[in-house]
Parts: structure tokens; C-alpha cells; sequence
């Protein structure tokens, strides 16, 4: 998978990174769009206390739904259209 990965105060690098689907609980989403908040902004300047790079910034996505948890009471189906709420 490409990403933008934050290495650090006005450093990010265009990387072919490792995909880690984590445990069952998690949901495998496949990226269309991404924004950039002015979190992510000041962060790219200046670097924040909270952010260890490296690390891929951005929370504001428009996704499918590849693989997921499919709970009792929560289901999405495969190929769903979603969006993340930060």
C-alpha cells in the first residue's frame, strides 16, 4: 500500500508500506479520498508532542469497506461506501 508517512517536521515520504490487518475487531478499509485538517497542517510544520513519528496523518476519510467485524447488532456489507468519524 503507498502512504504518506510524517517522519518528522516538514518531512513526509511517499512509502510502499506493509498492511497489518490487526485482530478480528478491526475494519480493513480501502481509501478513495483523504483531507487535510489543520491539525495534520500544524503538525507537518511544526511536529506535536502527541505525534511519534513515523506515522501516516490524516482522519478526515472517505473509504470501502474491504474485510471488517460484522457484530450482532452491527453489520456493514462488503463494498459499503463509509466515512470516518475523528
Amino acid at each position: 500500500m503507498n502512504a504518506a508517512v510524517f517522519y518528522g517536521p516538514n518531512n513526509i515520504q511517499m512509502k510502499d508500506t506493509i498492511i497489518d490487518r490487526g485482530n478480528s475487531n478491526n475494519y480493513f478499509l480501502k481509501v478513495l479520498s483523504c483531507s487535510v485538517c489543520s491539525y495534520d497542517v500544524r503538525t507537518f510544520r511544526n511536529g506535536h508532542y502527541k505525534v511519534f513519528p513515523p506515522i501516516i496523518l490524516g482522519h478526515e476519510v472517505c473509504a470501502e469497506l474491504i474485510d471488517g467485524y460484522q457484530g450482532k447488532n452491527f453489520k456493514i456489507e462488503p463494498r459499503s461506501r463509509v466515512s470516518i468519524y475523528p
